[in-house]
């Protein structure tokens, strides 16, 4: 259900935007202040703060005597569903300020009080209610800025904003707000601390500012200034707030301290590696978060020995590809202001990868595998402890943006009955420095990035891992045109260095494969080093009327490898793709939004054999009902196309054309139930391989308070073409021969994803995910590659029986059945969270894991394998960490 979740997002961020997306920009004034009875002037793009003289009681109700002498703002525009339409229902806004703080208090007026919505949630949940949003750009340079979000319940959300509409959710502010339901509609009060905000040295007289408002009940979103989904970005559209002239720079310094005491399960394995028991081991440990203001407009941010036990666990997932799993970044340090370190060299469906991806610092040790294959009775761990982090970030008032990231993790070893110990992960050393300079008011920009991974090495670890890796990265954008068309593009260069041993195993990946027999590449086992290049440049249309597009080309060269702190699929790739959309945003009395997209890309290696070539159509429609509908169609191979990474260092083989349709809903989430649907099929190998997914899911608002969710995933599978493996044979005349096995895999999949969530307080939540994955599959009619270029399907390959050579022995008992495989896993948290205080929180965290491999090997039956799953061996954890957040 999330695709469906995601794709709204994507198609349509002006639906979310209504709750979290509105934005402003700031000019210069005279920091006196206003008379009593003489309000400074305001217009649709421009206001005034006032100055406190008294300290202002924080009720929601603006009684304060400042509230009287605040000009009001009052020129709010509707901007959903109909652009720069007239609100339904007033909206009003005034702002002041002290020596410390930013007030705003906003008055949504209603009729009719008793249909406000506030529901409850935790603290950064969205949920279908009334909102007030301020945003600020308090550097005034069009780009950045922050967002703080109340519903009439007090629940608060809050995000940064960067390259003028990227949002982080991840941003959390300490600051306050209260709200009131009073007899004309509802108010809130916002006290915002100059510390949470950046601001150039000497005090900002302008900041860029916006106010929106959400109702909840009609999906109207309301915004001062006026906010235009037919241009392209956010902070670029706020209005001027003046007055702020002569702000002294807030002293910053946040300590976070927290301990985390923990009981973790512990597992004795026999001596063929099988688990002999079970046992339990209680850890506590500390560690703190920091935040410093370094001056008033570059922070550094700090954690030491951090721990991250509070974070729900990565989705099960059995991968049968020759590709790493993408995993998206869960941990708070890592997540917040995460899009300044962005270089992306690849975006599929809205998740991008590029040169910093944060998922490898702590990672699971990297040779696990390589261990316990030498040793089936070693132990070894999960991940990797990080002794520490820190990031510095910041923004000139001239517009430089820069970044420095730098982590160091600890050595993990693993330990076994016959290696004794050896290193699974060696120490490694992570930097990151990023560095931007917009120009033309934040229009275009060029900017530089640079990554380095260092690790100490043994004897064991040198054989497998390079010993450095360093990326160097240049990036520009330019918008013109009424800033509705944008150019971008990037350079980048990568090196790696270690021994023969590590860098042969690096070319015979799956990223690079120079070990292909058909291509030009030299495989080259007395390497210790290898370069490679990348270069992508892209045009497109970011805004102006209904029509959406871009177009680009990018080249990785074969020795381009960015994953010792990044993320890269493959190299040696060139692709060429374009997308066109239509966006219907005025309101009919058929729909009131709708998207129409169609897509086309081409792919090939750098030495030009074609690898892709096809289209996708897609249309995405909201009713009046406020019911989406998304449908589409995808077809690859329109012309002759090759894998060049099927046989996993073999030859390319010919792909016949698939086709892959799709449908899907969401319903209205104001009701109490909202039903969504996903479902796809596809078609390929000329029908031999086919398959479908089902991802229906309900969600159920009990009340105010609890919400419940759940959400099957069913998927049945038939891959004509599925990998089985290499083998290398003696044959009859003593020769050796090497063979390429594919087989047809039947898999089915059945998960659940189980949600409920429970707010007894805006501070005070309880979660529990619960999420069964079940993947079974066989393995029949195994084969190898005969011609692998022809042109029909059944062509390529030929019946393979191990059997038929001379060297019998190696494969007695072998057969497609013994890859057969029945898989279950299940993730299990709960999370008690309270806020017991401004930024300090307890958490009471309970994990189980189930885990289960060895039974009814390539049997699916439903039923049974989850009783199996259930009656598998639990492994809890147990945690309770508490922080506590002061300044000095």
């Amino acid at each position: 259900m999330r695709r469906v979740i995601t794709l709204c997002a994507l198609v349509v961020p002006a639906v979310l935007s209504a709750q979290a997306n509105v934005s402003v920009a700031s000019a210069s004034h005279p920091s006196t202040d206003p008379v009593a009875g003489a309000r400074p002037a305001v217009t649709a793009n421009t206001a005034t703060a006032v100055r406190a003289n008294d300290a202002i009681v924080l009720d929601g109700r603006g009684t304060d005597a400042v509230w009287e002498r605040a000009p009001e703002i009052s020129a709010f525009r509707e901007f959903e569903p109909n652009e720069d339409g007239d609100p339904k229902m007033r909206t009003t806004a005034k702002v002041a300020f002290d020596d410390h703080n930013l007030y705003v208090f906003v008055h949504a007026y209603d009729p009719h009080p008793d249909s406000i919505v506030g529901r409850l949630t935790r603290r950064d949940q969205g949920s279908a209610s009334d909102w007030l949003i301020v945003l600020i750009d308090s550097y005034n340079d069009h780009r950045t800025g922050f967002e703080f979000h109340v519903n009439p319940a007090g629940v608060k959300r809050d995000m940064s904003i960067i390259n003028d509409g990227e949002e982080d959710d991840s941003w959390d502010a300490v600051w306050d707000v209260q709200t009131a339901i009073v007899a004309d509609g509802w108010t809130a009060e916002f006290r915002i601390p100059f510390s949470q905000l950046r601001f150039p040295p000497n005090g900002a007289p302008t900041f860029g500012m916006m106010f929106g408002r959400k109702v909840g009940r009609t999906n109207e979103g309301i915004a001062w200034p006026a906010l235009r989904k037919s241009k392209g970005g956010l902070v670029s559209q706020f209005a001027e707030v003046s007055g702020f002239a002569g702000l002294a720079s807030p002293r910053r310094l946040e300590v976070t301290p927290y301990t985390v005491m923990k009981s973790v399960p512990q597992s004795q394995l026999d001596a063929g590696g099988a688990v002999a028991g079970h046992d339990r081991a209680q850890l506590s440990t500390m560690g703190a978060d920091i935040k410093y203001g370094v001056t008033s407009n570059l922070t550094l941010d700090a954690t030491i020995n951090p721990d991250f036990g509070q974070v729900e666990a990565d989705p099960s997932n059995l991968n049968l590809t020759a590709f790493e799993t993408f995993y998206s970044e869960r941990r708070p340090f890592f997540m917040e202001g995460a899009g300044l370190f962005r270089f992306d060299l690849n975006c599929n469906d809205g998740t991008c990868s590029g040169l910093f991806y944060s998922r490898r610092i702590g990672r699971r040790p990297q040779l696990n595998g390589d261990i316990q294959s030498i040793d089936p009775t070693a132990s070894v761990s999960n991940s990797t402890p990080i002794l520490g982090a820190a990031k510095l970030t910041g923004r000139t008032q001239s517009g430089l943006q820069v970044g420095f990231f730098d982590a160091v993790t600890e050595e993990r070893r693993a330990y076994g009955n016959t290696i004794g110990s050896l290193v699974a992960e060696p120490r490694t050393n992570y930097l990151v420095g990023r560095v931007a300079q917009d120009f033309r008011g934040g229009k275009s920009a060029i900017g530089i990035m640079a990554t380095s991974t260092n690790r100490s090495l043994d004897d064991f670890t040198r054989q497998h891992l390079g010993r450095s890796a360093y990326v160097l990265g240049l990036d520009g954008r330019h918008r013109f045109w009424k800033n509705d068309y944008e150019v971008t593009g990037f350079v980048a260069a990568s090196r790696v260095q270690g021994t023969a041993d590590a860098i042969s195993l690096l070319q015979t990946s799956s990223r690079h494969q120079y070990d292909r027999p058909d291509d030009d590449l030299t495989f080259d086992p007395t390497r210790t080093a290898m370069n490679g290049s990348a270069e992508q440049l892209s045009f497109n249309k970011v805004g102006g009327g209904i029509t959406r597009f871009n177009f680009n080309f990018r080249q990785l060269s074969p020795g381009f490898e960015v994953n010792d702190v990044g993320y890269l699929s493959r190299a040696d790739t060139r692709t060429a793709n374009g997308w066109v959309g239509l966006q219907f945003n005025k309101p009919t009395s058929w729909y009131r939004m709708a998207r129409l997209n169609f897509n086309q890309w081409n792919g090939w290696t750098t030495e030009g054999l074609q690898t892709e070539m096809g289209g996708n159509v897609n249309f995405h429609v909201q009713l009046p009902t406020m019911w989406w509908f998304h449908m589409g169609a995808s077809e690859n191979g329109f012309v002759p196309v090759y894998d060049d990474r099927a046989s996993r260092g073999g030859p390319a083989v010919r792909y016949s054309p698939s086709f892959s349709p799709w449908f899907g809903f969401a319903g209205d989430d104001r009701k109490r139930l909202t039903p969504y649907f996903f479902s796809g099929a596809f078609w390929a190998d000329e029908g031999a391989s086919h398959g479908f997914f089902v991802d229906p899911q309900i969600e159920f608002r009990a009340s105010d308070r609890l919400k419940l969710s759940a959400g099957p995933h069913f998927q049945h599978d038939i891959n004509d073409s599925q990998w089985f493996g290499r083998f290398v044979t003696q044959n009859a005349d003593s020769s050796y021969g090497t063979h390429y096995g594919f087989a047809r895999l039947d898999q089915r999949t059945l998960s659940m994803t189980t949600r409920m969530d429970y707010t007894a307080t805006p501070t005070l939540t309880m979660q529990l995910y619960l999420a069964p994955y079940v993947t079974v599959g066989s393995y029949r009619n195994l084969r190898e590659l005969k011609d692998p270029r022809a042109a029909r399907y059944a062509d390529r390959f030929q019946a393979y029986t191990p059997f038929d050579f001379a060297d019998t022995a190696a494969f007695r008992g072998f057969g497609p059945s013994t890859h057969d495989f029945n898989y279950k896993a299940l993730n299990t948290n709960a999370v008690l969270r309270w806020e017991y205080r401004p930024g300090s929180t307890i958490f009471f965290v309970w994990q189980q894991g189930r885990e289960q491999w060895d039974r009814n090997m390539g049997s699916y039956e439903a039923r049974r394998d989850y009783r199996d799953l259930f009656r598998a061996h639990p492994d809890n954890t147990f945690l309770i960490k508490a922080s506590y957040w002061f300044t000095l």
